[in-house]
């Protein structure tokens, strides 16, 4: 069984699910989108407001045992623009791009170089914010990870195998801000 309603979408047979919320200066707005939108169309207020966009996929960890939950929530001032002119909205993500193996596996107990880059609206810049955290529990407990040059983190998996989770916050050189986890993001095996 699985809740299927506005701003939720079920793949079938319940294996994965996504939800999604928009607010503008703490006000709901209602999304519409089904499993063949590639792209979500929203009618917002014209004018200037502080938005907070969330976006929540889950997946069946018996199904895919890596990035079983993927969660990002941004927020970014946006404004009126022309109405023949569609804007882009002021959002990033962290693009991971470790050495795993075809498995989605590092080894346990060594250190572990996981490479990132930012992209959207903060690419290219120095961002006020940028911090990570990671979870060898499954996102129970966290820990600040070492980022390394702007370009990779540094990880010590612990000697028993389990899972990785990452989580980044990153704040732009405008003010606009991103928080995304991804749980069991790789796994570690002996």
């Amino acid at each position: 069984m699985t809740d299927t309603g506005a701003g939720h979408y079920d793949s079938g047979g319940g294996s994965a699910s996504a939800q999604s919320s928009l607010q503008v200066d703490g006000e709901e707005i209602p999304l519409s989108s089904s499993p063949a939108d590639t792209i979500t169309e929203v009618t917002v207020p014209d004018q200037a407001g502080t938005y907070k966009l969330t976006l929540d996929n889950s997946r069946d960890p018996g199904l895919s045992s890596v990035s079983t939950r993927v969660r990002a929530e941004w927020t970014f001032r946006s404004a009126e623009t022309p109405e023949d002119e569609p804007a882009a909205l002021p959002v990033s993500v962290i693009r991971y791009s470790p050495e795993l193996s075809l498995d989605s596996t590092a080894k346990a107990g060594e250190r572990f170089e996981v490479p990132f880059t930012i992209e959207g609206a903060a690419a290219g810049q120095q961002p006020a914010k940028l911090a990570f955290e990671v979870s060898y529990d499954e996102g129970a407990t966290w820990q600040s990870a070492e980022a390394v040059d702007g370009t990779h983190l540094s990880l010590e998996h612990p000697a028993e195998p389990g899972s990785v989770s990452l989580r980044a916050e990153l704040t732009d050189d405008s003010g606009n801000t991103l928080v995304q986890t991804i749980e069991r993001a790789y796994l570690t095996t002996k």
